[in-house]
């Protein structure tokens, strides 16, 4: 209930041959968003950025990613694989 999680997510498939470098643009701007709307309304919500991919190395070395692990905004263990995804939802949390 305290908590706001905030994602992006990259499917193996390909849309066109630059599409491995769209992933987490957006994800820039919905943490922006997200705490600017907290702050306007007085909420005490924490953002919890997150990414998920095939490859969370390649996602690790993203301009985006990088960035947003060097501001502090988000933590490098929110950089899951699909295959963590799927092993959660099999065992539980």
């Amino acid at each position: 209930p305290k908590r706001l999680f905030i994602g992006e997510a990259k499917h193996e498939s390909r849309l066109d041959a630059k599409s491995r470098y769209v992933l987490v643009h957006q994800l820039i701007r919905e943490y922006a968003m997200a705490k600017t709307l907290i702050a306007v309304k007085g909420e005490g919500l924490e953002v919890i950025p997150f990414v998920v991919g095939t490859d969370t190395e390649y996602l690790e070395r993203t301009a985006q990613v990088r960035f947003l692990v060097e501001q502090g905004w988000l933590k490098k263990e929110n950089v899951l694989s699909w295959e963590k995804i799927k092993n959660l939802s099999a065992t539980g949390p």
